[in-house]
């Protein structure tokens, strides 16, 4: 049994935290099955998180159906007590909120559907996973060599930038390493929309600030278009003037805003954009354009890893398969591509084991 302050065969103490009352009855019940796990429960209405975390100091919390954003409440748990995971329970369907609680900080994130099993299973994967984190140096212990992994889908749409977003603060959070994050779709990336760092203006705001006075115009956001000009010498305080800093810890370099300066970039741009990130990050995860653009080339030319995501679907699955044969062309090492598959519980009659037989590779 796995206790996360000894990491001995001490009882667990989970603190279950929600708003209605038949659902802290429900998950408590399924707890006091399983032996060395102790489970208390509390609303969080008329509390705060910091104030039940001081009174019931668990070793790991469980979050479900409170009046306050899921989100929010795990960002509260890691701003008070960053070393005690959170697993949260979202309703079924509710993608977005997943994605939120994760880069928020969440261990785990289980639909309200779960069996009794997933969410014992759960605990214990988060507690090893804990244990691993723990016995890992920390950031001042020693200094990592750059690490640059190049996300890259094999069509657009399988949820690459999806996976590079959650990989880059799971990286963050799991290592505590200094980890950058880059669009490196200039033309049409959605990281900034993805991580909610870009507001989404409608034509009566515009018309608002119209009527306001005001010029109708967005402030400027930072963008790797405002890096170029200092690729020759890119400081710490350059990095703190264009990189946008995410609640998740990681720090993003945006896509280019405007079209023009999209254009303007190179495949050059993209190469020395890294290199510069590598010198002041210990992990840079880039996200590609799924078009093999000069600078996707770039791109991937530098990664030390290359992240391939597709669907069990035919086109991602042939785009797959000749993107392997270009690595091949380009003298990329076998080891230094990665196959992925994603929603490979979709309803396919192409299974992981067709995909791994097909394309000859893990």
């Amino acid at each position: 049994m796995i206790d996360p302050n000894g990491y001995s065969a001490h009882l667990i103490k989970v603190l279950v935290v929600s708003d209605a009352q038949d659902t802290r009855m429900l998950i408590t019940m399924t707890f006091e099955k399983e032996s060395g796990i102790v489970a208390q429960a509390a609303p969080l209405s008329g509390s705060t998180m910091a104030a039940l975390l001081r009174e019931h100091a668990p070793q790991l919390v469980v979050v479900a159906e409170t009046e306050t954003d899921q989100a929010s409440v795990v960002e509260s748990i890691e701003r008070e007590r960053p070393d005690v995971p959170a697993l949260v329970i979202v309703p079924d369907g509710a993608f977005d909120l997943v994605q939120q609680c994760t880069l928020a900080g969440a261990r785990a994130v289980l639909t309200d559907s779960f069996a009794g099993e997933q969410l014992i299973g759960a605990v214990r994967r988060i507690l090893e996973r804990e244990h691993w984190r723990r016995q890992l140096p920390t950031a001042s212990d020693t200094r990592w060599p750059a690490s640059v992994i190049a996300v890259h889908g094999g069509k657009g749409g399988v949820g690459a930038t999806t996976i590079a977003c959650n990989l880059a603060a799971a990286l963050q959070r799991t290592t505590g390493r200094r980890v950058a994050l880059v669009d490196g779709d200039v033309l049409s990336g959605a990281t900034a929309v993805l991580l909610d760092l870009a507001p989404i203006r409608t034509v009566s705001d515009l018309v608002e600030e119209v009527h306001r006075g005001e010029n109708g115009r967005p402030e400027p956001v930072r963008d790797v278009a405002d890096l170029v000009p200092n690729l020759s010498k890119v400081d710490a305080e350059t990095l703190r003037d264009v990189m946008v800093n995410h609640r998740s810890g990681v720090d993003v370099l945006l896509a280019p805003d405007q079209l023009q300066d999209a254009e303007a970039l190179s495949g050059e741009h993209m190469q020395k954009a890294i290199s510069a990130l590598s010198e002041h990050y210990e992990i840079v995860v880039v996200d590609t354009s799924s078009n093999l653009t000069p600078i996707t080339l770039a791109a991937l030319d530098a990664a030390d890893k290359i992240v391939v995501v597709m669907t069990p679907e035919l086109v991602p699955l042939r785009n797959a398969s000749r993107f392997l044969q270009l690595c091949g062309r380009l003298g990329f090492a076998q080891d230094k591509v990665e196959l992925v598959i994603n929603r490979a519980d979709s309803k396919s009659d192409i299974s992981p084991t067709v995909v791994q037989d097909l394309l000859r590779r893990p």
